[in-house]
């Protein structure tokens, strides 16, 4: 029973190492492996937005410091005026302007808010510093993970090169063996 298990154990372990040898091995660095994983983490690319989001927040804030200038421009155009009575008869016609416009320029700027404006633009910086430093831990969780994964497979890769190592020896052990055993019966 011992046996049967024995060789059943080392049969599967045989099959899983030729089917993991077979597969397609690729060396990288630990910077080629970081930028893969940055570049195909969705979690940063959508902290990375947020420091744009941020960084429109500071420009917007920063306008508010500047004037505004609103203009308005209109055309209008009134045909002839026809008033008639109730029963749609007696029509007479008025001459009126035909010609309208308007133009209307209206600027505004702030002369002291009680620095109201210099606390907007300090918190929009605030939320710009804060949006980059989750870009900054996003991306170090991610190396950290990633890392993790790649020393788990190095440990895997070493843990097979063992079993490869300490197979071959037991292999020669056993021929060795084997032809000792042949030896002793002649």
């Amino acid at each position: 029973m011992k046996k049967r298990f024995f060789c059943c154990a080392i049969a599967t372990l045989a099959m899983t190492y030729q089917a993991t040898a077979q597969s397609a091995q690729r060396t990288m660095t630990i910077n080629e492996l970081f930028n893969l994983v940055e570049d195909g983490s969705i979690a940063l690319k959508v902290e990375k937005s947020g420091v744009d989001v941020a960084k429109r927040g500071v420009e917007e804030a920063r306008s508010k410091r500047l004037p505004d200038i609103n203009t308005s421009l209109q055309a209008s155009y009134s045909g002839n005026v026809l008033m008639t009575d109730r029963n749609l008869r007696n029509a007479k016609s008025f001459s009126q302007p035909h010609w309208g416009n308007s133009f209307a320029l209206e600027a505004q700027q702030v002369v002291y808010s009680g620095g109201a404006i210099t606390a907007g633009i300090k918190m929009a910086e605030l939320q710009h510093q804060l949006s980059q430093n989750n870009v900054n831990m996003q991306r170090n969780q991610q190396r950290f993970v990633a890392l993790g994964q790649f020393l788990d497979l190095l440990k895997l890769d070493n843990g097979i090169k063992v079993y490869d190592s300490t197979s071959r020896s037991l292999k020669s052990l056993l021929k060795t063996s084997r032809q000792n055993r042949r030896k002793a019966w002649r």
